[in-house]
Formats: structure tokens, C-alpha cells, sequence
């Protein structure tokens, strides 16, 4: 029985090792290929891959707080060289991408921030046309503003569902083996029924979590 637990938890680790590589790994190769576009000039190709390479998020990675600069940095010089069009979307693509990695919790919220001023700013400005009279252009703006106040990205309590579910179900797997197996590695009935439920159980929750969120 000490050995099936073993080999199980071994799996799980090794399985959620694999995916934290393929994710880092990923997130570097869209950083480089960012870079590559960003050096051609070709901004928008770039904004494409560095918005992919933060979607590939691990906590504390240094490539995507790169990725993230690299997008408010393509932005703030379009609009600095009154490129409005190529500006929002830069702004745009880094706002979505933050949101798009938000679990029970939001990275990087000041910088979505930050997004929401710079474009609520110009899409007033876009809006109100190039002769609007500053009231026209504040008119908008505060339209804009209440709407990019309402949180947008998954729900929270769906994803505290998922959340639980998927722990649930990985412990509800754990047990199985390790209280479902005899020593001679016979199923026993009892066990099985109780803890192959805890699987059904959390698996449904993980799911209706994901509905939900």
C-alpha cells in the first residue's frame, strides 16, 4: 500500500513539475518572439506575443514582468507620438492579459489600473473627435470611467469552486489508494465506496467550478 501511495505521489509531483516547465517555457519563447517583432518593427506582431507570453503566467516570473513592461512601454510611445490606434491596443492587450490570469487572486492589479486611465483617456479623445471642446472630451471620459470600474475576469466564487475541487479531488485520489489498497494490493469495498465518492464529488465541484467562473 506504502508503495502505490508512493508511486501516486510521485506521479502528481512529476506531473505538476512537467507543467510548470511547459509553462515557463512557453512564456519565454512568446517573449523572444516579442522581442524579435518589437527589433523588425513590427509593434503590433510584437503586442501579439507579449500579450501570450504574460498569459503564460507563473508567480514571480521575470519574463512576464518583462512582457508587461515591454506592452505600457509600446503604448506610451505610440501615444507619445499621437498613434492613438496602436496605443489602445497596447493598452487594451495588456489589460486583458492580466485579467485572463487571475485565479482566487488578481496579479498585477496597479498596472491594470493604470490601463484603465490611460485608456478611458483615449477613447474619450477618439470618441469627442479632433476639434471636442474639453468638456466634451471630460463627458466621455467619465462614461468610460464607470464603465471600466466594473471588475471584469472570472468570478471569484467559481473560482474558489475549481480551486477546491481540484485539491479535493487530488486528496479524495490519495485516499483512495492509500485506505482503498490492502496490503496484498486488493481493492476493499468500504473504503473505495467512501473515498471513490470524495473523486466524483470534487471532480463534479471542479467542473461546476469551471462553469462558473
Amino acid at each position: 500500500m506504502v508503495k502505490y501511495t508512493g508511486l501516486a505521489v510521485m506521479g502528481i509531483v512529476v506531473t505538476l513539475s512537467l507543467f510548470f516547465i511547459k509553462v515557463k517555457k512557453e512564456s519565454r519563447q512568446e517573449l523572444v518572439r516579442a522581442e524579435s517583432e518589437l527589433q523588425s518593427g513590427r509593434h503590433r506582431e510584437a503586442v501579439l506575443h507579449y500579450e501570450r507570453a504574460i498569459m503564460w503566467y507563473t508567480p514571480f516570473s521575470r519574463d512576464v514582468h518583462r512582457s508587461i513592461n515591454r506592452l505600457w512601454e509600446i503604448g506610451d510611445q505610440a501615444e507619445a507620438s499621437r498613434d492613438d490606434s496602436l496605443a489602445l491596443y497596447a493598452y487594451r492587450s495588456l489589460r486583458a492579459s492580466l485579467y485572463s490570469i487571475r485565479s482566487f487572486y488578481q496579479p498585477y492589479q496597479d498596472w491594470i489600473a493604470k490601463c484603465d486611465v490611460r485608456i478611458v483617456n483615449l477613447m474619450a479623445i477618439e470618441k469627442a473627435g479632433p476639434n471636442a471642446q474639453p468638456a466634451e472630451i471630460e463627458k466621455h471620459r467619465a462614461r468610460y470611467a464607470h464603465m471600466h470600474a466594473r471588475k471584469l475576469g472570472p468570478k471569484l466564487g467559481g473560482v474558489i469552486l475549481t480551486e477546491i475541487g481540484f485539491f479535493g479531488w487530488v486528496g479524495a485520489t490519495l485516499g483512495l489508494i492509500w485506505y482503498g489498497l490492502s496490503s496484498q494490493g486488493n481493492w476493499l469495498w468500504r473504503p473505495c465506496v467512501w473515498w471513490g465518492s470524495g473523486v466524483v464529488l470534487f471532480l463534479t465541484t471542479w467542473v461546476i467550478g469551471l462553469l462558473l467562473a
